[in-house]
């Protein structure tokens, strides 16, 4: 299976939080585990079982024996937590992920909008008097560290809903409650991992050469420098969703791959100049060093 393009890896705890992912996306068990799911539509399952200690053995033990770090894999921890303030069913995405026994903190990249954002404190035990306005759960801080080694750091989030707080203690989250909290939340999952496969499937197309750069340096005589000008300068083309712009251009005549370069700058315009790709400024000593290499070549 995982016949689509891009991955997106999602961790739960507890099978009774897997149970209706696993029928929101048609996954199926792996043959050799019980614990991991796949499906055809680049959505895995993978059940670590709770606390921070299951979720870094799962995960380790995974990535040792199944999974690569890919570029276009994105991660998602998806979860039950306790919270001070909000109510029973709320959900939301972590800004911050603090380990409560030694107050360690990271920062998931905040990519995802539309959803309320907190902090979630990950405990050996389950919190029960919810000292802070955050999240209180058992598995981000191990689910996030093990995954940024396993993909882009800004496609590592965590997830979670409300299922107690002061008013509403953790006696109350029965299997049945449980089921009630997800079936609640499921569309906005649903919806939370479209994106992610969005933003996984632009990351790959960046990692990746566009074909107009392809076709480009087939057709031209690039230097060193001039090839990864070239390249970034489709990428941003791409990035601006500018690739009509970018074929027009490329399918002109140039006298030489320096007239080809400089009238896709001329196109951009005043882009920003502080973007990922190489600005010619950045290059023209390089360039300078490459033409007279290649002066000394043909002579």
């Amino acid at each position: 299976m995982l016949d689509d393009p891009v991955l997106i890896n999602l961790v739960v705890a507890h099978g009774l939080e897997a149970k209706p992912l696993i029928a929101l996306f048609d996954l199926q068990p792996k043959e050799d585990s019980d614990k991991v799911y796949v499906s055809n539509s680049g959505v895995r399952l993978i059940v670590t079982g709770m606390g921070r200690e299951n979720v870094e053995y799962s995960l380790a033990k995974w990535v040792e024996t199944k999974l690569t770090a890919r570029q276009d894999t994105a991660w998602l921890n998806v979860g039950i937590a306790g919270h001070r303030n909000l109510d029973v069913g709320d959900t939301l995405i972590a800004n911050k992920i603090i380990s409560g026994p030694d107050n360690e903190s990271v920062f998931p990249t905040p990519i995802i909008g539309g959803l309320r954002t907190s902090t979630v404190i990950t405990m050996d035990h389950p919190e029960l008097n919810y000292p802070e306005d955050a999240a209180y759960d058992m598995e981000a801080f191990a689910f996030w560290r093990s995954a940024v080694a396993l993909g882009p750091l800004d496609l590592v989030q965590s997830y979670k809903i409300v299922s107690d707080n002061p008013e509403s203690s953790t006696d109350k989250v029965t299997p049945i409650f449980i089921a009630e909290l997800f079936d609640s939340a499921i569309r906005e999952i649903e919806h939370l991992v479209l994106q992610l496969k969005m933003l996984a499937e632009k990351q790959q197309s960046l990692v990746s050469d566009p074909p107009a750069f392809l076709n480009a340096k087939a057709s031209y005589r690039l230097s060193v420098t001039q090839e990864i000008q070239l390249r970034r300068l489709c990428h941003r083309f791409y990035a601006l969703q500018m690739v009509d712009s970018l074929e027009v251009i490329l399918s002109a005549s140039h006298r030489d791959s320096r007239a080809l370069i400089d009238a896709l700058h001329a196109e951009l315009g005043h882009a920003d100049e502080n973007s990922a790709w190489v600005g010619r400024e950045d290059l023209s000593q390089l360039e300078a060093g490459e033409g007279q290499t290649e002066r000394d070549q043909a002579s």
